[in-house]
C-alpha cells in the first residue's frame, strides 16, 4: 500500500473513532428528569444540589450496579466488533479491487493476497467477538 493510501485510511479510521466516541457522549448525555426523581446517569452517581430548569432540587443520585456496568462494557465491545467487521469487509472489497487491477503485477498480487488474508482474519475476529457477546449476554442475562 502506498504512503498516501495508508495516510488516508489512518485519517478515516481516526475520524471514525473520534466520532464514535464523542457523538454518543454528547447526544446521550441528556436524559429526561422523572417527576420528583433524581437525574439519571449510566456512568455513576450524580449529586445535583442546584435546581434544574423547572426549579426542582434533586438530592442523592443514581448508583451504578455491577450488572449495569457489565451492560455498558458489553455494549462498547459490541460497537467495537461492528467497527472491526465493517472495516474487514471494506478491506476485503479493497483486496478484490487490487486483484482485479493487478493484471501481471506480482507485487500488487502479493499485496492483494495479504490484504485479503487480513480481511478474512478481521471478519473471523468479529464473528468470534459477536459469539462471545452473545454468550456473555446469556450468562449475565443482560
Amino acid at each position: 500500500m502506498n504512503d498516501l493510501m495508508r495516510k488516508t485510511l489512518c485519517a478515516i479510521a481516526l475520524a471514525f473513532s473520534i466520532t464514535t466516541v464523542l457523538i454518543p457522549s454528547f447526544s446521550l448525555a441528556q436524559c429526561p428528569y422523572p417527576t420528583g426523581g433524581a437525574p439519571c446517569s449510566s456512568l455513576g452517581v450524580i449529586d445535583v444540589t442546584t435546581p434544574d430548569i423547572t426549579g426542582t432540587r434533586y438530592s442523592g443520585g443514581t448508583e451504578v450496579t455491577p450488572s449495569a456496568l457489565a451492560a455498558i462494557v458489553v455494549t462498547l465491545v459490541n460497537w467495537f466488533s461492528w467497527f472491526v467487521g465493517v472495516i474487514a469487509v471494506v478491506m476485503g472489497l479493497y483486496a478484490g479491487f487490487l486483484f482485479i487491477t493487478a493484471r501481471d503485477n506480482a507485487t500488487q498480487l502479493a499485496t492483494a493476497r495479504k490484504t485479503m488474508l487480513w480481511a478474512i482474519i478481521g471478519v473471523g475476529a468479529a464473528v468470534v467477538t459477536f459469539s462471545i457477546i452473545a454468550l456473555t449476554k446469556g450468562i449475565l442475562q443482560i
